[in-house]
């Protein structure tokens, strides 16, 4: 399903930046998408709080990753641990995370409504801000996220580098919270905001450095 007002829909419908996406990098500036699996695909996000910050988005429309279909996590997985592997080894281990909304209007932080994972190559944590300010707990397994739409709860899912995965309510967060606090972290808080600070310059590092990396798996190379 394509929503006609989804920027991630429209860049993914065409196989080019959307209107904002080009307006941003620049008008000549051509798809940024770098792998993709059947069903996801894999960019540089706007917003490069650091080089090699990519996003996991799925290629139909789902609101969060809680919405998908038990039938895709295993290729969800498969993908992320594909760009673990990636950016582990062009950058450092990535943390993972996701604002989760569950509605247009319960939206858990997320600016955009198409699920996305943040895949971000830092040596920073942020766990520990997360567990002072919001209820949470430790879970097993990535399918376990679609517990929140049992308890219609907005979530933040959080991934350590070790790959320790938690779930925090986030009923009322402030937009885009979990790039606030990596910002901070990083030393960049004025960057957090990536219509402000789309970083370009970053961006193209990351493709051209990603572009060329080995990859195990010619299904996921574009």
């Amino acid at each position: 399903m394509l929503q006609a007002a989804c920027d991630f829909c429209v860049e993914l419908s065409f196989g080019k930046g959307s209107d904002l996406t080009r307006n941003l990098l620049a008008p000549e500036y051509g798809s940024r998408l770098l792998y993709q699996s059947p069903n996801f695909v894999v960019m540089p996000s706007l917003g490069q709080i650091v080089e090699g910050y990519l996003l996991i988005v799925p290629k139909a429309h789902f609101i969060s990753m809680a919405h998908l279909p038990d039938t895709l996590f295993s290729e969800l997985i498969e993908v992320k641990e594909h760009i673990r592997t990636l950016l582990t080894d062009a950058y450092a281990t990535p943390l993972t995370f996701e604002h989760g909304p569950m509605s247009e209007t319960e939206r858990g932080g997320c600016c955009v409504d198409h699920a996305h994972f943040h895949v971000v190559p830092t040596n920073v944590d942020l766990l520990a801000s997360l567990q002072s300010r919001f209820q949470g707990h430790h879970i097993l397994e990535l399918t376990d996220v679609k517990q929140q739409l049992n308890k219609r709860v907005p979530y933040l899912y959080y991934e350590t580098q070790a790959g320790v995965a938690y779930i925090f309510d986030a009923p009322v967060v402030e937009s885009q919270f979990l790039r606030r606090q990596l910002a901070k972290e990083v030393g960049v808080p004025d960057e957090w905001d990536w219509a402000v600070y789309p970083g370009v310059d970053r961006i193209k590092s990351t493709l051209a450095l990603l572009q060329h990396e080995p990859h195990k798996d010619p299904v996921l190379w574009l």
